[in-house]
C-alpha cells in the first residue's frame, strides 16, 4: 500500500495538464413555464422509479444522438511518462456517421 505522503510527493513532481469542460445545452428556451413543467415531470419520474420498481413497474430512460461522426485517430496516443504529458493525435480519419441510442 502506498502512503498518502508518497502519493502527494509523486503528484507534486508530475506535471499533468489541467483540463476543463463545460457541459450543458446552448438551446434557447422559448416557453419557460412549459420547460419548467417538463423538468418537473422528468424529475418526478426519476424520483418515483425506485418505488415503482418494488411494484414491478420498470422505468426505462432513452436518449438519441443522431449524426455522430465515427472518427479514428491517425496515430495512437502516446501515454504520459515522467516529465512528459500525454500526447494525443489531432488528425482524425473519418469513418462515416452513426446513430447512438442510450437505453
Amino acid at each position: 500500500m502506498i502512503s498518502e505522503r508518497t502519493v502527494h510527493r509523486i503528484l507534486k513532481k508530475t506535471t499533468c495538464p489541467r483540463t476543463e469542460a463545460v457541459i450543458g445545452s446552448n438551446a434557447k428556451i422559448e416557453d419557460a413555464d412549459q420547460c419548467e413543467q417538463q423538468i418537473e415531470t422528468i424529475c418526478e419520474v426519476y424520483l418515483t422509479a425506485v418505488a415503482n420498481e418494488t411494484k414491478g413497474i420498470h422505468t426505462v430512460s432513452v436518449d438519441e444522438k443522431t449524426g455522430i461522426q465515427a472518427l479514428e485517430r491517425e496515430s495512437p496516443t502516446i501515454p504520459m511518462s515522467p516529465g512528459k504529458v500525454e500526447r494525443i493525435e489531432y488528425n482524425d480519419e473519418r469513418r462515416g456517421t452513426t446513430i447512438c441510442l442510450a437505453i
